[in-house]
């Protein structure tokens, strides 16, 4: 193995509660309700794809620039002043950074919320590479944004690892032929049996990962 790819939300940071309200909460100020395919789909989305598609779907009088700065206020707060990190997150990151890995961020949060939440923790640069679905023009849900990741690596797919808790990213990583590692969230509880089941390895925490000999599992 040669590289790893880390999801941001959910997987590195405790932030699926606050991406769940936002929706629902921005709907029910106006009067309408989410529905489960709405909030689904949200999540394979950038915050821009996902002011259009509810400008789109709910025929809404804002604009979709309107939308999205509602939106991008109430993230930055949250990014800056009150997301922790999940158990041993950034640790496990400095551990393949320091064995010579190719460490990738692969997420569908904006960069301009991703640059500020890795300043904060002092992590930026342990990646090698970040890639957004705002970047790319692709969501995490098609197997051609892991491809791009093996593209730009140029490296097999079958030498990396992904770092997920979503279970449309871990099928489409797979699809691509990418080691997966599915990572429990709270917020992705009710999948935990399929991602336990579909996927090459689970785990509950990072502390749960770096218990392996690295022999057999990190290099």
């Amino acid at each position: 193995m040669k590289a790893a790819i880390f999801d941001l939300d959910g997987t590195l940071i405790d932030s699926m509660g606050m991406w769940r309200d936002l929706g629902r909460n921005f709907l029910e100020r106006r009067g309408l309700a989410i529905t489960k395919k709405v909030a689904e789909d949200m999540t394979t989305m950038s915050l821009k794809m996902n002011s259009h598609y509810l400008k789109e779907t709910y025929n809404l009088k804002e604009s979709t620039d309107e939308i999205y700065k509602e939106f991008k206020d109430i993230i930055l707060n949250f990014y800056l002043n009150e997301v922790n990190e999940k158990e041993e997150a950034f640790n496990t990151i400095k551990k393949y950074k320091e064995n010579g890995y190719d460490v990738v961020l692969g997420t569908a949060t904006s960069d301009e919320f991703v640059y500020p939440i890795l300043e904060r923790f002092n992590m930026s640069e342990y990646f090698d590479l970040i890639q957004t679905c705002d970047m790319v023009g692709i969501k995490k849900s098609d197997k051609n944004y892991f491809n791009l990741i093996s593209e730009k690596l140029e490296l097999n797919s079958k030498e990396i690892f992904l770092f997920d808790d979503a279970p449309f990213a871990l099928k489409a990583a797979k699809e691509a032929g990418i080691v997966t590692v599915g990572v429990y969230d709270d917020e992705s509880k009710e999948y935990w049996k399929h991602i336990v089941e579909k996927n090459n390895y689970a785990i509950k925490t990072f502390k749960e990962w770096n218990v392996y000999e690295p022999s057999n599992i990190l290099l």
